[in-house]
């Protein structure tokens, strides 16, 4: 597959789920407001803080089980296998599309009405593709899936589960991108 290929289906996919949270934020009659407006003590900055911090978090998590653990080096491994080599239009597209559609979907609509466990649960199964070579990723975003759901409770609002997001996608990509004598970086 293609970039362009790749990044028309994140477009799709990703509307496709944001739609569906309006759609079902709308049947159940939710606020709005889980994905609009935060918390009034939390200045956005601090959102926007959080988000940054806690996604650079995972991030060097993950680096630090890439280069010590050998099934996070397999696991790597096989995602490189999925994403074509992009270029940084491609990567920022596909973290942005990435970050905002699962949110809005997950926290934004499912979380209010499934709860953060649940909610955390089906995030996670949604990112292992129902293969058993993906099943340590699958922990991992429930993991996060539960991080984000605690930080969405937190603020009120999905910014700061965005950003994290947004982070984690953005700087993974540029990571699966890079090919290095066939090391991970």
């Amino acid at each position: 597959m293609s970039e362009r290929e790749l990044v028309r289906s994140a477009v799709g996919v990703y509307g496709t789920l944001i739609a569906a949270a309006a759609a079902w934020m709308w049947y159940r009659d939710l606020p709005v407001g889980r994905v609009l407006v935060r918390e009034p003590w939390a200045p956005l900055w601090q959102e926007v803080l959080v988000g940054v911090g806690v996604g650079l978090l995972v991030v060097g998590l993950g680096w630090l089980g890439s280069r010590y653990v050998e099934s996070v080096r397999r696991l790597e491994g096989e995602l490189k296998r999925l994403v074509p080599r992009l270029t940084g239009r491609g990567v920022t597209w596909l973290a942005v599309t990435s970050s905002v559609g699962e949110e809005i979907f997950f926290r934004g609509a499912m979380q209010d009405v499934a709860g953060l466990w649940v909610t955390a649960g089906v995030f996670a199964i949604a990112h292992g593709f129902f293969e058993r070579k993906f099943l340590l990723w699958m922990v991992f975003a429930g993991v996060v899936g539960l991080g984000f759901g605690l930080m969405t409770e937190w603020y009120g609002g999905i910014l700061s589960p965005v950003v994290a997001h947004f982070t984690i996608n953005y700087v993974n990509l540029h990571r699966l991108n890079r090919k290095t004598e066939g090391r991970s970086l």
